[in-house]
Formats: C-alpha cells, structure tokens, sequence
C-alpha cells in the first residue's frame, strides 16, 4: 500500500527548478504536511556541482537526510558545504588538465593562511585563492584571464568581482598571512631567522594612473618610462622567502634597509638577527641604525667608491694570506659618523681576492663597452636616445651637454686595477673569514627569489589599477613563490619525512 504524503518522514529535503541555465538545486525544510517547505534555500545548478560529484542530487539528499529540522538556512550551508565540497570525487580528466593542483591544495590547507585573519562572510575566499596561487605557479596569467578561465573549465565557479575582493582581503591580512607562512615553516623545517639575507629590486606597470607608490624611478628592468614601485625581500639560509616590503619607485636601495628591518622585528618579534646584503645598502646610516640595534651584519663594501687612502691599501700587496687559495687582509676599524664622530663599535673589513673573480669582472666590463662601440658613429659617438635604456654608464662620459657620449678611458684603466678584488664588511668577529665569505655566498638565493617572482611568476607587468588590488595581487605572488621554493626544498632534501606523511605532498 502507497504511503499518503503525511506518512512520509519529515526530514530536510530537495527541489528542482527548471529554468532557462538548467536545473536549480534549493534544499528546505518542508511543511508538517510535507506540502510545500516553511522555508528553503538556493544552493547552485546542478551541472556546475558536478565538479564535486557525478551524481550531486543522491549526494546531497543523503548528506541532509540527517540535518535536524531546528537547523538555519545559514546552518545547513555551513555543514553542506563542509561535507559535500570537501569531498570532492578526483576525476581522471580533471586531474590530466589540472596538474599539480592538489600538491598546491594540500599546501593551502596545510599553512592555514588565513588564520587569525579578520573575519570575513566570504564563503568563496579559500576556493579563490587557492585557484589564483594555482594559476600563478603553473602558468600566470592575469586576474581576470584566471576567472576565465575557471569558468570556462568549470572549477569552482564564482563571480568575477570574488576574484578582486580576494585581493583587497589579503592586503587588509598581509601582515597575518605572513605570520602564518612563517610559523608553519618554522615548525616543520627548523627555520631559524637569526641570520637572514636582504636585497631590494623594482617592478613596473602597464597602467597611466600614478597611485600609491607608483613612481618613475631607477628601473632594474630596464623600464625607465615605466612608473614602478620597490620591492624589499629577505629570505633564510635555504632560500625560502621570509617577508617582504612595498616602497615608492623613487626610494634608491640604500633606503629600504632601514624600515624593512624595523617591520621585521614587529611582526616577527626579532631581537637578535644578522643581516647580510650588498654593496647597494653599504652606507653609514644603515650601518649605525644596524648597531645602534646591536644587530649582526655581513654587507659588502663600496670598494671603487671608497677614499684614495682605503683604495691604496687593497691594491698593497702587503699583510696578504693565502689559505688554501683564498687570498685575503683583514683590519678593524672604528665606526665613526661621516668620518669624525667615533660611536663605540667596531666593524672589521675583510679585503679578498679571486683569479676567477678578476676574469668575471673583466669580462662583464668588456660587454658593457662592446654594447656601447657597436652603438658608435663615425665619431665614436654613442647619441643620447641611442644610450637610453642602458642600466650602467661609468665607462661612459657626456660631451656636448649630454647630447652624445664617449668612452671614458681614464675610468676603464682604474677599474681594471681593481678586478678580482671583494670587500666585505662585519661586525661578526666571532666568525672566521672563510665563514663571512660563505655566508655572503648565499645572497644569490635572494637574487634568485626576484629572477623567479619576475619571471616564472610573472610578477611584472601589473596591470591592476587599484592600490588594494596592487598590494593583494603582490602577496599572492609572495605566497606562490615561498610554496615553490618550500616544494623544491623538500623535494631536494627529503625534509621532515612525517610532515610528508601527514600532508601527503611530495
């Protein structure tokens, strides 16, 4: 015998509207009668749930079988989402378009990025996210094309304007985000942010609106028409990326170091650290702001910019080692302010020189000044216009008012004195030479970090036009890169087999 309506188990259930997209999924809570529903909600199209299952209808008809008819609307999305979206079937095809996909989720979920972050209603913001870091590691493409392109494949689809706002939400959460990157890294590869090495690049826009830190500058991409901002990195000693800082295009490196470590020892808490950078930060004031904080550096020394007398000491072949081919001298020497006024603190210059250093510098000299002679008129002219975009000039020097240049002769002979020779300067005289000289060695993780952020990444050229989305968009090419170098990192050295185990990602 048929059971009447009434007789039926009041229990949540499903409806199906047919309109002109195709088939409308709600689920509701029905009546006593079971005629018609007190009160239901909208849930997605049936062929756009596909994604999670084959047969998304008997899933979520089992799942809500069991919701108690107390439950809210807002309830039951919750616990709906929670269970049919995270267990989502992996299809054979979708897996062949889309690989990697779940190395890079695990990676999400595990680092919890978003963790103490402000909260949000957001019910997109993981799926997002998530999509955008994928994209950026496997072929980066723009914001708007990776909306696109998730529609067209049907991944998770949500609106365009989720896209933006997932950007404003991580540029209101940047300081958290990292916070979070760092004490999972910290947790599970013994990080140690006593020593870290610093270095400042610059990337440009696509756009005409001057906003935020977008500034004409001294561009490292060779983009001198280009606004542009500076960007401020430090990484640890495996070369995975620790913090970042956004500067005006017009902030010459030497600038960065000093607020850069000041945002450092907020968000991190650092009290003790040494850092290592380049020639590009070797000026009095970060090196007394670095002591004053009785902080550690290791940064290479202004050697062609220093006094005659400094310069007659490198070249004086007297006090040097050989050490098993490591030719060096070594002074201490009093730090003082603009050579007058001594501060109480010593720093030591450790002078080096290498065969193979020398024939670098002689050969990066001689391309410079082939570039130029093949650049010369029949007057051995090189025209402004034609110089435009060169990065270095100092083999070269203006005549007729800057119209033109021509080689500098006098310079190329003084530099060639110094080919070969290093300068390192440090306040670490618990280190041995060998162990400055090693440490130093590693600033080409850093260098690195920038050559992948603008290249496989393709950080550079933005063409967002708001300021939060700037700040956003940066973060989340932050974020892709430390989950590549991290994925290298254990990929290389095996790190942490439990954490392997417990996460699933290799």
């Amino acid at each position: 015998m048929k059971k009447s309506r009434n007789d039926v188990k009041r229990q949540w259930r499903t409806s199906i509207a047919r309109v002109k997209k195709g088939e409308y999924l709600s689920i509701g809570v029905p009546r006593p009668d079971n005629k018609g529903f007190v009160y239901r909600l909208g849930y997605g199209y049936l062929h756009e749930l596909k994604q999670y299952h084959d047969d998304p209808l008997a899933i979520i008809k089992a799942i809500i079988a069991n919701f108690p008819l107390s439950w809210t609307k807002e309830q039951a999305r919750t616990k709906l989402d929670e269970i049919f979206k995270e267990k989502k079937e992996t299809k054979k095809e979708v897996l062949e378009r889309f690989k990697g996909y779940e190395v890079v989720e695990k990676l999400f979920d595990y680092f919890n990025i978003f963790n103490d972050c402000s909260p949000t209603k957001s019910t997109t913001l993981k799926d997002v996210v998530l999509q955008l870091i994928y994209q950026r590691i496997k072929n980066p493409i723009s914001v708007f094309n990776t909306y696109k392109t998730a529609k067209k494949e049907k991944i998770d689809t949500h609106s365009k304007n989720s896209f933006y706002r997932s950007l404003d939400y991580i540029a209101k959460n940047k300081d958290e985000i990292l916070r979070n990157l760092n004490a999972k890294i910290c947790a599970n590869t013994n990080r140690k942010i006593d020593v870290l090495w610093f270095d400042a690049t610059t990337t440009y826009f696509e756009t005409f609106s001057r906003e935020g830190y977008k500034k004409p500058g001294y561009s490292k991409d060779g983009k001198f028409k280009e606004d542009q901002i500076v960007i401020g990195m430090a990484t640890d000693e495996n070369g995975i990326p620790l913090h970042y800082k956004i500067f005006p295009g017009n902030v010459a490196d030497s600038n960065t170091l000093i607020p850069f470590m000041l945002e450092i020892a907020d968000i991190y808490e650092v009290n003790s650290v040494t850092i290592i950078a380049d020639k590009g930060m070797s000026v009095n004031r970060n090196i007394r702001f670095l002591e004053s904080k009785n902080w550690k550096y290791i940064i290479s020394y202004r050697m062609k910019a220093g006094s005659k007398q400094f310069k007659e000491y490198v070249l004086d072949e007297k006090d040097y080692i050989n050490d098993g081919g490591l030719i060096y001298k070594t002074r201490d020497i009093a730090s003082s302010y603009n050579k007058k006024r001594i501060n109480g603190h010593f720093r030591r210059q450790i002078i080096s020189f290498s065969q193979k250093r020398a024939t670098k510098d002689k050969n990066n000299r001689d391309i410079l000044i082939q570039n130029f002679t093949k650049k010369m008129n029949k007057d051995n002219l090189v025209s402004c216009d034609d110089l435009a975009g060169s990065k270095k000039y100092r083999f070269f020097k203006p005549i007729n008012k800057g119209a033109f240049y021509e080689l500098d002769i006098e310079k190329i002979q003084e530099d060639q004195k110094y080919d070969g020779y290093y300068v390192y300067e440090t306040n670490r005289t618990d280190l041995s030479v060998k162990e400055v000289i090693n440490l130093y060695s590693k600033q080409w993780q850093i260098e690195s970090n920038f050559k992948t952020l603008k290249g496989k990444l393709s950080l550079r050229p933005m063409y967002l036009s708001t300021w939060n989305h700037i700040v956003g968009y940066i973060c989340l090419c932050f974020i892709s890169l430390v989950f590549l170098k991290l994925h290298h990192l254990h990929s290389k050295f095996k790190i942490r087999t439990d954490w392997k185990k417990q996460n699933h990602w290799a």
